[in-house]
């Protein structure tokens, strides 16, 4: 996958090369990254290949550039992180709720209509 796109958005001091396992681990672990911006740790972490923020730091940055809820399995797949990533550089609209749900195996998926009418009620 191409990620020239991002970086333009990465903070100067970052480093371009993808994180080994332990690098990663120490990243996350110094406050480096804590003083950059959304668009700068979302671009940066969208650029590694292996989580290099923690997480929940990751996520809200994320939901925050998007303008939306981001579920977790969206960012599972290879597949779909091209998807996310062309979404933050604009070159994809959100995707719908289907598509979020296709995502989850068939198996998995669970949905409960909530407005059912009651007949019962007088």
């Amino acid at each position: 996958m191409s990620t020239k796109g991002l970086l333009a958005y990465l903070p100067k001091e970052a480093k371009l090369e993808h994180f080994t396992r332990q690098e990663a681990i120490d990243f996350a672990g110094s406050d480096e990254w804590y003083h950059w911006n959304d668009r700068e740790l979302v671009a940066f972490q969208l650029y590694q290949e292996i989580c290099c923020v923690p997480f929940e730091y990751f996520h809200a940055a994320l939901e925050r550039e998007l303008g939306r809820g981001v579920y977790i399995h969206e960012l599972g797949e290879k597949t779909n992180w091209r998807n996310i990533v062309n979404e933050f550089l604009g070159n994809r609209p959100a995707p719908s709720l289907h598509d979020i749900i296709s995502l989850l195996p068939a198996e998995k998926v669970i949905i409960l209509d909530m407005h059912k009418e009651d007949n019962n009620a007088h």
